[in-house]
């Protein structure tokens, strides 16, 4: 998959999270034994209080994505965070979220399903660079410390629609930096450029090319013109002398 951030951000994006989505649409049915879908269902640059604003019962983790700088921040639904657990720790029913927090058990479970993103998070971005490798930093369940640095900066927001048995819909969101988009950027950028460069020292090697058979062809040709010549003028004396 050829993409290109440094100039189609939210189309190639939205491609790539697409593919995240599939992928983790088999990875997350497979852990909680339940027919998931998952797919990309928005990829847009905001302010990251406007998320909040909208979002505000939300558990977050941070993962970053090395050796890139900057850093992901994955917002989970706290209704799709307490639907997760209780089937990975097989409640009877589905608890009432009210306003209390996840256990400690509770976090331990979440993170199965936190890793498996990471792990897809792995595989997709090394399309764009080979060196990424995701790593899970830090749960906050409170949600003060991570909500607060998203207050302030804007956001590449990525949402991917969650269906888990036809009974829960929600949507993932996956919050990238500004300094992170920033850098994806200028590093692509810069490998496109690198990339021109080197096509256009193929084209010149190879008009160079071009250009010495052309001289080898005129000299070749020249010397093949002389000796027909000869041999002409040495026919027309065998001629004459007969």
């Amino acid at each position: 998959m050829n993409l290109n951030l440094a100039d189609n951000l939210i189309e190639d994006s939205w491609q790539l999270h697409q593919q995240l989505a599939e992928r983790l649409s088999n990875s997350v049915s497979e852990l909680l034994g339940l027919d998931t879908t998952m797919s990309c269902a928005i990829v847009e640059r905001i302010d990251g209080c406007d998320f909040l604003d909208e979002n505000v019962e939300i558990v977050f983790c941070q993962i970053g994505l090395p050796p890139i700088q900057g850093e992901l921040i994955l917002a989970i639904p706290r209704r799709l965070s307490f639907w997760i657990v209780s089937q990975l720790l097989n409640y009877s029913d589905v608890e009432e979220i009210g306003n209390r927090d996840l256990t400690k058990v509770e976090q331990i479970s979440l993170m199965q399903f936190v890793n498996l993103i990471v792990v897809n998070l792995s595989e997709e971005w090394q399309q764009i660079n080979s060196e990424i490798h995701a790593r899970f930093d830090t749960l906050d369940v409170m949600g003060d410390e991570l909500a607060s640095r998203l207050q302030t900066c804007e956001v590449m927001l990525v949402g991917i629609e969650t269906i888990v048995s036809q009974n829960i819909i929600e949507n993932l969101w996956l919050c990238y930096t500004e300094d992170f988009v920033l850098t994806i950027q200028t590093e692509q950028e810069r490998k496109r450029e690198e990339l021109d460069r080197q096509s256009r020292l193929r084209g010149d090697v190879r008009q160079d090319l071009v250009s010495t058979l052309e001289i080898v062809l005129e000299s070749y040709t020249t010397r093949i013109e002389s000796r027909l010549d000869q041999l002409e003028a040495k026919l027309d004396r065998v001629i004459q002398d007969g």
